[in-house]
């Protein structure tokens, strides 16, 4: 009986699991889906004005892309 008692408790625990996971997983999608909605109407308006996306300013300024140096004298005087 004591068995039975327990299989019949875990069984309500995971099917209160996965109802309140499907809870939080329908109120996440909606908070999602109302924020992407929210998103689309603001870039429409702003198109519609002539205006484009939002440019942010750049974190670090350009650096010049690495050139491995052709020589072992370059090398050399590069490392003193």
């Amino acid at each position: 009986m004591r068995s039975l008692g327990i299989a019949v408790a875990k069984i309500v625990m995971l099917a209160g699991g996965a109802t309140l996971g499907a809870f939080l997983a329908r109120v996440c999608e909606d908070w999602v889906s109302s924020r992407t909605h929210t998103q689309s109407e603001y870039d429409k308006t702003r198109y519609s004005q002539g205006l484009g996306a939002v440019v942010l300013p750049p974190v670090a300024p350009p650096q010049a892309p690495f050139q491995a140096p052709n020589t072992e004298q370059e090398q050399h005087n590069e490392y003193k």
